[in-house]
């Protein structure tokens, strides 16, 4: 995944971001949603929300519960991954390998910055940097990284949460 903007041969461009995939046709941070989204002409990428199952496995989740967008009455962290999979929530590996390599990908990590910090050094295919450089998959933590002089309450405004992580 590699993002255009801020390149030595073009000059920096908005991002155009799918929120939660397209969720017009596809219920939101569904595989579907997300894919549907990157064929949208002129999409370069897409945000969504993960969470850990209770397995601790990253899937795509928003809200803390599968009420509103699955109908099921339960936690994200009462279910293992597998039972997830069987409601349509995805596993972050599984969108990971499906979306296409020219996707940026604007990930919210639901949780506090020691469960972000877990989840990025746990990574196996993506390095840890704040520049795309010569990298191919590359995970930034702005928090901690690009925006971590910035005092936390300015970052929050800004919509800079602990909990954002950044792959591309």
């Amino acid at each position: 995944h590699r993002c255009l903007a801020g390149r030595a041969s073009s000059p920096p461009r908005v991002l155009r971001l799918a929120h939660r995939g397209d969720h017009r046709v596809h219920p939101e941070n569904s595989l579907a949603a997300i894919l549907a989204a990157m064929d949208v002409p002129d999409c370069d990428g897409v945000e969504f929300d993960v969470r850990l199952a209770l397995d601790g496995t990253p899937v795509l989740l928003h809200d803390e519960s599968l009420a509103r967008v699955q109908g099921v009455p339960a936690l994200v962290t009462e279910l293992t991954a597998a039972e997830l999979a069987g409601h349509g929530v995805p596993r972050l590996a599984e969108v990971l390998a499906r979306v296409p390599r020219r996707a940026f990908l604007d990930v919210e990590l639901k949780g506090d910055l020691e469960r972000a910090k877990r989840m990025i050094s746990s990574c196996k295919i993506f390095s840890l940097a704040e520049s795309l450089g010569g990298v191919v998959y590359l995970i930034g933590h702005p928090a901690s990284m690009t925006h971590g002089s910035i005092p936390r309450e300015e970052r929050l405004k800004a919509g800079l949460t602990d909990g954002l992580i950044r792959l591309s």
